[in-house]
């Protein structure tokens, strides 16, 4: 990789052979990402697993929160920034902060993990995540 100069940043990937890796890392239109049903019984452990040394940071003054659990993120934006939100988004970061994991949570990992090669390779490498498999066409 190449030296970061300051005021740029870095956008190459740390992985060389891009070949080696599926499309779907890359691409989340060209197939839908299942996770192992058997995650499922280890409540969220496995979204902080995923999250792992990613990170968050306030849109308003730049600080990097760890991505998950989203809480600090949140509750920072709302002691720090609250008028620089609409009602909405107060209402919004509300429900973020909350430790008991919820709707909000899961629809802001399920963003971030479709936007976020990083997210998508470790849960594959985990073995948490695959391509859905195709479902069998009945033919007439």
């Amino acid at each position: 990789m190449k030296p970061i100069e300051k005021g740029f940043t870095n956008h190459e990937s740390r992985v060389t052979d891009h070949d080696s890796e599926p499309a779907w890392l890359r691409d989340n239109q060209i197939v839908k990402v299942e996770f192992n049903e058997s995650l499922n019984a280890r409540g969220v452990d496995w979204i902080a697993e995923i999250c792992a040394g990613e990170i968050q940071c306030c849109e308003h003054c730049g600080r990097a929160f760890p991505l998950w659990p989203p809480q600090g993120w949140a509750d920072h934006v709302l002691e720090n920034h609250a008028t620089e939100l609409t009602r909405q988004a107060r209402q919004g970061m509300s429900q973020m902060s909350e430790t008991a994991p919820n709707d909000m949570h899961t629809t802001f990992f399920a963003m971030t993990f479709a936007q976020r090669v990083s997210m998508r390779r470790r849960a594959w490498q985990l073995g948490y995540a695959k391509p859905e498999e195709p479902k069998p066409r009945l033919v007439s």
